[in-house]
C-alpha cells in the first residue's frame, strides 16, 4: 500500500476498547503529499484473548486496525483518489499573469 494512514484521535468506552479513530490518510510525490481524513468504527471485544489494554495501545497498533477495518477495497479507493488529485495538479496547465504596464 503507497497510501500512510496516520491516526489522530481515538475514542474509548468506559471499559478502555478503542471503539474509534480519526485518521489522515497521506500518499507521497515528487511534487509534495496529497491526504484525505476519515474516521473508522473498531469493533471491541473485551473478553477476548487478543484484547489490548489501553494503556498498551499505540497509534501504529491503531493504524493496522483501521487498515484492517477498511479492507483492501476502501484502502485501494482512497489511494485512487489521491493518486487522481496528484495526477490533475502535475497535468493542469499553468496560468499566465498579464502584465499591467
Amino acid at each position: 500500500m503507497s497510501v500512510k494512514i496516520e491516526i489522530l484521535a481515538t475514542n474509548k468506552d468506559v471499559k478502555g476498547g478503542v471503539t474509534a479513530a480519526s485518521y489522515k490518510a497521506t500518499k507521497f510525490s515528487n511534487n509534495g503529499s496529497y491526504r484525505t481524513y476519515g474516521d473508522c468504527s473498531l469493533a471491541v471485544d473485551h473478553d477476548s484473548k487478543s484484547f489490548v489494554p489501553l494503556q498498551e495501545v499505540t497509534d501504529s497498533l491503531v493504524a493496522d486496525w483501521v487498515v484492517k477495518e477498511l479492507g483492501e477495497k476502501r484502502l485501494k479507493a482512497i489511494e485512487t483518489i489521491l493518486s487522481t488529485r496528484i495526477k490533475n495538479e502535475v497535468t493542469q496547465p499553468i496560468k499566465k499573469e498579464k502584465k499591467n504596464d
